[in-house]
């Protein structure tokens, strides 16, 4: 063991003695039991040392490496999460709860925020579910009034009043809801405050901050009722870092260039932005349909989104109850997606008389291939 280690020092030490010399001489003995006695000593000092080293790096080594390899994609989870925008089907199913689909409900995240779409019975635990952070979802949008679609809401502020959560929650709904939740919301979100918005039947935009929009799209149901488009606003153009140090752009000046300024220089000459920026990424959008009879006024008011969502209440052969009852069939949302140049449909609100929903799927991609059946739970990145 003690070769083990070849520290220069011992071994000289160990060279020395006379393990071959005068076995006589008792001089020579207890010099070299003194030198053994010594290399000894510190050869356990030694190992216990090394020892000690090994079971720290042992115990060190995995958290070290989480530790940087968390550091290393901190920048990229910061990016991803500023970018997000993302679907979460809580409810895809019509009219009444089954066993099969939960009433009509939809999670947006876009950035850090969260924004719900209807709110039909037993959100709140899709949402618990969905690991929603209640703090951030600061506004929801009631497309209609037929419960399928809003009667979660008192439960759902209730809870979030009896959290604790401070600040406000804007609701986004027909003229009538206010009538209809402002007198019973007064007594069961326990100091949640409540800021009723009703927006008009025509298409308008009802939210709006530095990145996002939310549009209606007036729909034709039993009750008044709207779609919801939310659309990116046009992002800045990129920075081409070696067009700007070559033609020694100013930091100062680059928020203008990013909005599409050119940059002049101190002697006259103006560079243009194009040589100076790239292209921006794409606005996306998503457009929110249900409850409605077919309307190609809706292409026109989702056209190109890269995500559309449309109800698919009935099959095709059941046409003349879609139209007593204003809904769409799976046909009638495929056609819609293709008039509208959609880039995907996801279908829902489904008819609890189906138990199985794969008809429905092959009617709407007969219409148009990209399309995929809602179910809860399931998270759609734009």
């Amino acid at each position: 063991v003690f070769f083990q280690f070849p520290h220069k020092h011992i071994n000289f030490l160990m060279a020395k003695c006379n393990l071959s010399g005068d076995k006589g001489s008792e001089r020579c003995a207890e010099e070299n039991e003194s030198i053994h006695l010594f290399c000894r000593t510190v050869s356990r000092a030694l190992i216990q040392s090394h020892k000690s080293r090994l079971l720290k790096r042992q115990l060190f080594r995995p958290f070290f490496f989480a530790k940087q390899k968390k550091h290393a994609n901190f920048g990229k989870s910061i990016t991803k999460q500023m970018d997000k925008f993302q679907v979460t089907i809580l409810g895809c199913g019509s009219a009444k709860p089954s066993l099969r689909h939960h009433p009509s409900a939809q999670l947006i995240s876009y950035h850090d925020k969260l924004f719900l779409i209807d709110c039909g019975e037993g959100t709140q635990m899709q949402l618990m579910k969905a690991h929603c952070k209640l703090n951030r979802m600061q506004h929801i949008f009631i497309s209609h009034l037929h419960g399928d679609h809003c009667y979660g809401l008192p439960g759902l502020l209730s809870t979030m009043g009896l959290t604790g959560l401070c600040g406000e929650v804007t609701i986004h709904l027909p003229e009538e809801g206010v009538r209809l939740f402002k007198p019973l919301l007064e007594y069961s979100t326990h100091g949640l405050t409540v800021d009723f918005k009703p927006f008009p039947r025509e298409s308008h935009v009802i939210y709006e901050d530095n990145t996002l929009t939310v549009r209606t799209i007036p729909l034709k149901h039993r009750l008044p009722c709207v779609g919801f488009v939310f659309k990116e606003k046009p992002k800045l153009r990129h920075i081409n870092r070696a067009m700007v140090d070559f033609h020694q752009v100013p930091v100062r000046t680059l928020p203008s260039i990013r909005s599409g300024a050119d940059f002049t220089k101190p002697d006259g000459t103006v560079i243009p932005n194009k040589m100076l920026t790239t292209p921006p990424d794409p606005v996306r959008m998503y457009a929110y349909v249900s409850d409605t009879l077919p309307l190609t006024a809706v292409a026109d008011e989702v056209r190109g989104a890269d995500l559309l969502y449309h109800e698919a209440t009935f099959l095709s052969d059941m046409h003349d109850r879609a139209k007593e009852t204003f809904h769409s069939t799976a046909q009638d949302a495929g056609r819609i997606a293709r008039l509208a140049e959609a880039k995907r449909l996801i279908v829902g609100h489904f008819s609890s008389r189906y138990l199985n929903e794969q008809p429905i799927l092959d009617e709407a991609k007969a219409e148009f291939p990209d399309t995929i059946l809602a179910r809860e739970m399931l998270s759609i990145d734009i």
